[in-house]
């Protein structure tokens, strides 16, 4: 999806679809395998190997304590699904254009900015992690445990200073809050139907939540 506003309104239909039942998780998949691009839309498998693992573990925490865990792990895991989804698909400055748009110029400039910023400073840490992980394989390092400490004290004390340098540039530039900018969008030919199929999903969860409910009084 190109039009961020589309694609975040679909998201959120779909992430509270996805929470509400297991119906609307599976509807969330069910939209999820005809829209994205399958394996690009989802992060590298050790982060998918991850992010199950903790699932998989909140799940069973939540079945230990008397909840349903199954239901539970189904749920968050359409969410994350459809969080990946979203993130794959960003393109740098829609988010600033989505906040310049959505609630002006000062409070929106302001906070999409920030976090611009902060989704450049994840995509640089992962670029940085990368080379000190191969730095760390080419010195033949057995136990990575024993490197943990190290290369996270690496990766703070970079993105500091990283964060000193780009707070030091922006006021150079006169930055004091709020900006001017012209938001633009670009609407693909899916875009809107796939941001209704999306919201229809939620209300199928909901009205199917509702007589669940109904039911059970």
């Amino acid at each position: 999806m190109r039009d961020v506003r589309l694609r975040l309104l679909a998201v959120a239909a779909l992430s509270g679809a996805a929470y509400l039942s297991v119906v609307g998780a599976a509807l969330a998949c069910a939209w999820w395998l005809v829209l994205s691009r399958r394996r690009q839309d989802l992060p590298a498998p050790l982060a998918v190997l991850y992010l199950g693992i903790t699932v998989g573990l909140a799940g069973l925490a939540t079945s230990l304590s008397g909840g349903d865990g199954l239901s539970y792990t189904i749920r968050i895991g359409a969410v994350l699904l459809v969080a990946t989804y979203a993130y794959a698909h960003r393109r740098d400055g829609e988010l600033l254009d989505l906040g310049v748009w959505l609630l002006g110029r000062r409070i929106g400039f302001d906070l999409s900015l920030t976090a611009e910023l902060a989704l450049q400073t994840i995509a640089v840490a992962g670029e940085d992690l990368a080379r000190i992980r191969l730095a760390v394989a080419q010195k033949g390092v057995r136990s990575r445990f024993r490197q943990w400490l190290p290369v996270g004290n690496a990766l703070l004390f970079a993105e500091l200073r990283r964060s000193r340098e780009l707070a030091l540039l922006l006021a150079l530039r006169g930055y004091a809050g709020g900006g001017r900018h012209c938001p633009r969008f670009e609407r693909g030919a899916r875009d809107l139907p796939a941001a209704l199929a999306a919201i229809c999903m939620m209300l199928f969860a909901i009205l199917q939540t509702r007589d669940i409910f109904i039911l059970l009084q």
